[in-house]
């Protein structure tokens, strides 16, 4: 059999690993989950053995055919291909953890800071001195279940998540086999909860009016209610800056954007209230006005307060009041595709390639038709202007 690219790429996987050989020891074995490693397969001193090549489509066929050939040889001459250099190059978790966070998560990920959290904090001290191969799938069962008892569930299936890539990193990297990957066949111990909290009509007016009431920061009480005028992304909303501020509009420049694209929000006079007049960042932090507010500082203020119950309301986060404003459009009318549109959610593939048009006027009228809604909620009368009930001064 001549292996071919696409008679690789078509190989499905079954309920049990299978391996597919094209003959003199070159070989791709295709696990249950997906994962299609080549292989060197090899009998010396009477033992059978298997050497990774690498993993399909990372490594190529011309690319594990080159490797394939350099460990024939060594093998032809009568020498073990896969026998251990003296010095162990093997790195243990911490080191990996250190490559992961240096050239993946913060290269790539914008909620790098995550993954750097919990890889410390819960992985590192049970881990950290283990050979990465050394790592059992019964350490990663055991590692999740003690996230779990101590009453954090949700906080396990997201280190189930981040570890899992960090160890598919290493995969990726030839760090470690496939094969030896400890979280294959791993499942969340928790359900995983699809948040659905949005705010009534009269959660809004609840919130809007015991917000003014809070012991929080005057910062950080304009950036929940600029979720809630806007419907932007919290994370968003706090690293606003001055220069992405053209007149009536504000410009989420690609990076700071979720999918990447640059996003024209249209302001409304609320939120030109909400936003004022500072030169640098709208929302500086603390102890330093050269940085924006921290991007969890909302989120910790929230949560706060409804554990304390003091917003008298269910509890809910920073990113259902966005979740309010989406759910609330369609009510009064706005068409679903504006309120994507002003939400920044990335259209359908075939969608989203082809339709360039900016939206710039169907935005501004369904911002504007929500602003004066949410006046009507909050005021119980429409054209009323909204209180603030804050100094705007920078």
């Amino acid at each position: 059999m001549k292996f071919t690219d696409m008679m690789i790429r078509n190989l499905k996987p079954k309920e049990k690993k299978f391996y597919l050989r094209e003959g003199n020891g070159f070989a791709i074995c295709v696990y249950p989950s997906g994962v299609k490693s080549w292989m060197f397969i090899y009998s010396i001193d009477g033992m059978r053995r298997y050497i990774s090549l690498g993993n399909y489509p990372g490594v190529s066929l011309g690319d594990a055919k080159s490797k394939y050939h350099k460990m024939w040889e060594v093998w032809k001459n009568g020498k073990d291909p896969g026998a251990k250099p003296i010095r162990e190059v093997v790195p243990t978790v911490k080191t990996l953890v250190e490559e992961y966070l240096t050239k993946h998560a913060k290269p790539k990920k914008r909620s790098w800071k995550t993954d750097e959290r919990l890889l410390r904090k819960e992985l590192l001290p049970l881990w950290g001195k283990l050979k990465v191969n050394d790592v059992r799938k019964r350490d990663v069962i055991l590692l999740l279940e003690g996230v779990v008892e101590r009453g954090a569930p949700a906080t396990s299936n997201v280190l189930l998540m981040v570890s899992r890539k960090m160890f598919n990193f290493a995969v990726e990297r030839d760090i470690l086999d496939a094969r030896d990957n400890p979280f294959l066949g791993v499942r969340p111990l928790s359900a995983i909860v699809r948040r659905d909290r949005t705010l009534s009509v009269t959660e809004i007016k609840t919130f809007w009016d015991k917000l003014e009431s809070l012991p929080i920061e005057d910062k950080t009480r304009r950036v929940l209610k600029l979720i809630l005028v806007t419907g932007q992304r919290p994370g968003e909303i706090s690293g606003m800056h001055a220069r992405e501020i053209d007149g009536d509009w504000w410009t989420i420049p690609s990076e700071r954007s979720k999918n990447k694209k640059a996003h024209r929000v249209f302001l409304t006079p609320l939120a030109k209230s909400l936003i004022g007049n500072s030169t640098g960042y709208i929302f500086p932090g603390r102890n330093d006005a050269e940085k924006p507010i921290g991007r969890i500082t909302a989120t910790n203020a929230v949560k706060t307060h409804c554990e304390e119950g003091t917003f008298g309301i269910p509890p809910f986060t920073p990113h259902d009041l966005r979740r309010t404003v989406a759910t609330h459009m369609p009510r009064i009318g706005v068409l679903r595709e504006h309120r994507e549109a002003v939400l920044n959610h990335t259209m359908p593939t075939v969608e989203g390639t082809y339709d360039l048009y900016s939206y710039d006027k169907e935005k501004q009228r369904a911002l504007e038709r929500w602003s004066r809604e949410l006046e009507r909620i909050v005021t119980g009368e429409s054209g009323k202007v909204i209180s603030i009930g804050t100094s705007l001064m920078p």
